[in-house]
Order: C-alpha cells, then structure tokens, then sequence
C-alpha cells in the first residue's frame, strides 16, 4: 500500500499502482486478491475509478488529477487461490 501511494500525483496513471502493489506483492512472497480493488470516494463511497491492485489490461489508464480522492487498498495473501469457508 505504502509503496502504491508513494508513487501518486497528478500524471501517474491509475494502472501503475496495481504494476506497483503486485511487483511488490510477488517479490515477497505474497499474491495479491483480485476480488477486491479502490475505489473513488467522494459525497458517495464506491465510486469510479475501480483502482485494481494487480496487473490488468482491464485497469484504467486514466491520469490522477489534484483533487481527485480514490482509496488504496490491497489484501495480500499468502496462496495465489483461496476459498471462504
């Protein structure tokens, strides 16, 4: 998360931060879950842009803005698969 948010200001685009957390991610041992992403927040919670946390050619390319107000918020997990029970 923390290196995610390291790299935010205007011009870096929403994509890099899912490259960013899941590199990490990968190269500690960890996956990153795909269920749950960011999001925009603002006078409602959930809105655009979803803010993945992984690698996606789904991920928007769109560029951070000042002003704009999006959570970051990455569940890491030790299996690349899992199961709620």
């Amino acid at each position: 998360m923390f290196r995610a948010i390291s790299i935010c200001r205007p011009g870096t685009k929403f994509n890099e931060i899912g490259e960013t957390i899941e590199e990490y991610a990968n190269a500690n041992g960890f996956y990153v879950n795909r269920e749950f992403g960011g999001h925009g927040i603002c006078h409602d919670m959930h809105l655009a842009p979803l803010v993945y946390h992984y690698k996606t050619p789904s991920s928007s390319r769109e560029e951070m803005k000042p002003g704009m107000a999006f959570t970051i918020e990455p569940i890491l997990m030790l299996h690349d698969s899992y199961q709620y029970i």
